[in-house]
């Protein structure tokens, strides 16, 4: 959803929008299957246009129900820096029957390359300028 880094966002919202988004959409993709199709079957479902009345519903609606109830039940104000301060990398070293080598081979998969790091990072950007 398109608000989920919404700073002003509350809880309820942030629960309540998805579960409501994705009823709506499921009715829409029923719906229209239904009403387009004359049925509702596997087939029906999974055309083109009754897939695509339930994904755009899902979309728009989640978008809609976060502002609504953000506005609704108050605005909040995350703090983001909670991120940077708040989440603390945990010590694995005193888990029974963690061997050195383990540890190390653990050590080694949670470190990113040079070179990884710049992959990810492009295909970030790319991903955002896809989404724009």
């Amino acid at each position: 959803y398109s608000t989920i880094l919404w700073k002003r966002q509350n809880k309820i919202a942030i629960v309540v929008a998805p579960i409501l988004g994705s009823i709506t959409a499921m009715a829409c993709w029923l719906g229209s299957a239904k009403a387009l199709e004359g049925s509702v079957t596997i087939n029906t479902t999974s055309q083109i246009i009754p897939l695509v009345i339930g994904n755009g519903t899902s979309l728009a609606c989640g978008v809609l129900y976060s502002v609504v109830c953000t506005y609704v039940f108050g605005p909040e104000d995350f703090d983001w820096e909670l991120f940077k301060t708040g989440i603390r990398v945990a010590d694995d070293s005193d888990v029974k029957g963690v061997t050195a080598e383990q540890l190390a081979q653990q050590l080694q998969n949670e470190s990113l390359s040079p070179e990884h790091e710049r992959s990810l990072q492009r295909g970030k950007k790319q991903g955002i300028i896809i989404a724009v």
